[in-house]
């Protein structure tokens, strides 16, 4: 296994693995060290038991416009699509019982421009869409107020309030949020010092929601929309007062993730291993599968072939995910390593030693039923010389 400096890894953009990993890592960190008696604060409608799909056809169609994680936007010439997917629909109850302080889901826009990431924050039943192009803002040219429409509806189904950007613009709006986001900060002529930052919609999200909780535990008294407003403000305003910091940070938050992705790949990979019987091509076939989640992320994110191994590190995940889905491990906080290895100590500490003993066979197996044989045709020989020798005796 290759260990790589955070120097060595190269910034990812918001593919769908990337945008999946995301969300996995930040449930992780935010349920882990939130500074509160309460170890979970935050959910997302996630869940092995739903009908997880995996694909490894059209490398970048499944990239950059296959199935979404949660809720879809699509908008082309003429046509207007919203959908929402399996995860969303199997474990937003869930999420919404689960009384935790926030739930986050993605939302992805996909227009003839482009894809871009959007979240949808909830907190006291009030939900909000961060744009982090900043509040108002419209990269991709969409029908902004038709989604925000489709959100409202789509909610109110939940018994949850969502508010357009529209609501709050204006001279009349009850709260004023900031246009100017992390995503546009440090843009000179339209361009920006960070040649893939178009393509980090998903880690200016992420810092956004990461932020938010944060600032949400120094102010708790803070609720829904009056939260957000808050946040979102003191976040814009204070990036921006040092020159550089939004970028800088942004670049720094994209490797964090990035390596999280990989332990998390390694271990899931490593799980697969302990519980299930493999083939030695099996064996060799995972192995081989975190050396090259290694040496992916050193590669330009625009190469084919890192293209090609975010689709792989995409199926070999979700394909070990579904394979200990009686574990219960991706939940709607994220991935439980607490109830994979200790759902049951003597299976693992048995499978470990079965795994040995396998391993083993593969090696040592033809020599011992050569010499097994061998001993058997030994036996034989020796009981027919017997009787000849027998036979002989009686005759004479």
């Amino acid at each position: 296994m290759e260990n790589i400096l955070p120097e060595d890894l190269q910034v990812s953009i918001g593919t769908r693995m990337f945008n999946f990993f995301g969300l996995l890592a930040l449930l992780y960190k935010l349920n882990i060290n939130n500074g509160t008696d309460n170890k979970r604060i935050i959910c997302s409608p996630l869940s092995d038991q739903s009908q997880i799909k995996i694909s490894r056809s059209n490398i970048w169609g499944v990239l950059f416009h296959g199935p979404p994680i949660h809720l879809l936007w699509r908008e082309q010439v003429g046509y207007q699509d919203f959908t929402t997917d399996y995860l969303f629909d199997d474990n937003i109850d869930q999420c919404i019982n689960s009384e935790n302080k926030f739930i986050i889901i993605s939302l992805f826009i996909d227009t003839f421009i482009g894809g871009h990431a959007n979240y949808i924050i909830i907190h006291s039943n009030q939900a909000y869409r961060i744009e982090p192009h900043g509040h108002g803002e419209n990269p991709g040219n969409y029908s902004a107020e038709k989604l925000d429409v489709k959100l409202s509806e789509l909610f109110s189904e939940y018994g949850i309030i969502y508010k357009s950007h529209a609501y709050f613009s204006g001279e009349e709006s009850p709260l004023t949020f900031s246009e100017n986001g992390l995503q546009t900060q440090e843009y000179i002529d339209g361009v920006s010092k960070i040649p893939l930052k178009p393509g980090l919609c998903n880690t200016y999200v992420f810092m956004y929601i990461d932020e938010i909780c944060k600032f949400s535990i120094e102010h708790p008294e803070l609720k829904g929309y009056k939260l957000f407003h808050d946040a979102i403000n003191n976040i814009d305003k204070r990036y921006a007062a040092v020159k550089g910091e939004a970028d800088s940070q942004a670049i720094s938050y994209n490797l964090w993730l990035l390596e999280i992705q990989q332990v998390f790949h390694d271990q899931l990979i490593e799980a697969r291993l302990l519980y299930e019987y493999n083939t030695r091509g099996q064996y060799k076939k995972l192995i081989h599968a975190k050396t090259l989640e290694a040496r992916k992320l050193k590669l330009n994110h625009f190469s084919v072939d890192r293209a090609s191994h975010d689709v792989l590190t995409m199926v070999n995940v979700l394909s070990v995910i579904i394979a200990l889905k009686q574990r219960n491990i991706l939940t709607i906080y994220g991935l439980d390593f607490e109830k994979l290895y200790e759902h049951d100590q003597k299976v693992f500490t048995n499978s470990k030693k079965k795994r040995r003993r396998i391993e083993s066979s593969r090696t040592l197996g033809g020599s011992k039923k050569k010499k097994k044989t061998k001993k058997k045709k030994k036996k034989k020989l020796t009981k027919k010389k017997k009787k000849k020798l027998t036979k002989k005796h009686k005759n004479k």
